[in-house]
């Protein structure tokens, strides 16, 4: 027979696993590392941002969740408390502005536009989502078609909080 404690400890492994697999689910769908005319944040800036989607069937909290330029500090910038819906978009300025007002994201960090690797990790500090670093060129983004697929391409017209489309080829694979 099972005793209670044993089964409270099963049951926090099996929720673990759970929240494990739903976060497989959320990846970088698309970023723009020199914008210069496509979205224009609350400063009336162009800055580069950054798109994350949810694949996945079930809605996540995006608490503690982080983005990162740098894979020695895979938590650089960590989200707050965001519930992103299964087949929802969020779109993060990486404008080095460190802000984390929910009704606009600002990481503490820019992207390169000669290209560098960006890496999303879970609350657990798994990377569940990595780029490989592309130069882009300015106004047009990378990335995956169709949303959260594993293949990347550059996209003549960036589409953030929507549909990715056409794509100029696959050039790139992320986890």
């Amino acid at each position: 027979m099972i005793c209670i404690k044993n089964l409270y400890i099963i049951i926090i492994l099996i929720l673990s696993l759970f929240k494990t697999v739903l976060a497989q689910n959320i990846v970088i769908n698309e970023f723009v590392s020199s914008n210069k005319s496509t979205l224009l944040d609350s400063d009336n800036e162009f800055n580069d941002w950054i798109e994350i989607y949810n694949n996945g069937t079930q809605q996540v909290n995006l608490l503690n969740y982080s983005l990162s330029d740098d894979s020695a500090n895979l938590s650089k910038w960590a989200f707050p408390e965001i519930i992103l819906s299964p087949g929802g978009y969020l779109t993060i300025f990486a404008s080095g502005k460190d802000r984390k007002d929910t009704a606009e994201l600002h990481t503490n960090f820019k992207i390169s536009k000669l290209g560098e690797s960006i890496f999303l990790t879970n609350n657990m500090s798994n990377i569940i989502s990595t780029v490989c670093p592309i130069a882009i060129p300015t106004d047009k983004s990378f990335g995956c078609i169709p949303n959260g697929s594993t293949n990347m391409t550059i996209l003549n017209t960036p589409t953030p909080n929507s549909n990715n489309l056409n794509g100029d080829g696959i050039y790139c694979s992320h986890q």
